[in-house]
């Protein structure tokens, strides 16, 4: 037998699915985070200070390519902003989509409020242990993407690691996540999402009120 890796069941079925001639025996990782490099704790106690975040936040740490899907994590916090402005929304990743060069020009434009005001704080690429830092700090990592090679991203399996909650889309690869604390939203649902924000922010204060 040849054998080919796969990190998801959802990749092994869509070569089923789409390549009936293929030979090659195909075998799925099994979704396992593990702490892999020092630079997951390696704890920076001004990483807020660095960056300037003078709120709680929640955090996507994703390239800003199309299929991720930040419009609904925006279109989420727009209302949640409304009701609660003492969260912000903080980004890490590159902008760059060269398949859609206009992507995050047309994102910028549309929330050039939330953005100006720092509600939706954008720090473009940032070292690795910064972007570890910044998640460890957050009150959950959102996940919006619409489609992945593996179950959740990378940015899952570092969320697992450092014990954060997620909140993802419903996509089907991603309910292959069978560990960590995960919540999921509808994925083209802003205001689902918004609700899956706010239970975390009352489960939180709750926490806080009964310490």
């Amino acid at each position: 037998y040849e054998y080919t890796i796969v990190n998801s069941k959802f990749v092994k079925s869509k070569i089923n699915q789409y390549f009936k001639k293929f030979k090659s025996k195909l075998i799925v990782l099994p979704f396992l985070p593990f702490e892999q490099n020092e630079n997951l704790v390696k704890i920076d106690k001004n990483i807020l200070k660095k960056y300037n975040i003078r709120k709680k936040f929640f955090i996507i740490s994703n390239k800003f390519w199309k299929h991720k899907n930040h419009i609904v994590a925006f279109e989420a916090f727009k209302k949640l902003n409304k009701h609660n402005p003492n969260y912000i929304l903080v980004c890490t990743g590159e902008t760059y989509d060269s398949r859609f060069p206009d992507h995050f020009k047309k994102l910028k434009e549309k929330f050039k409020n939330l953005i100006d005001n720092n509600y939706i704080k954008i720090l473009g690429e940032v070292p690795k242990n910064d972007q570890i830092n910044l998640l460890r700090k957050s009150e959950a990592l959102i996940q919006p993407t619409l489609y992945e090679g593996g179950p959740g991203g990378f940015a899952a399996y570092e969320s697992i690691v450092t014990g954060k909650t997620i909140i993802l889309s419903n996509i089907r690869i991603n309910k292959e996540i069978n560990i960590g604390s995960k919540i999921f939203f509808k994925a083209k649902n802003s205001h689902d999402l918004y609700l899956k924000i706010r239970k975390i922010i009352k489960k939180k204060n709750k926490v806080i009120n009964l310490n």
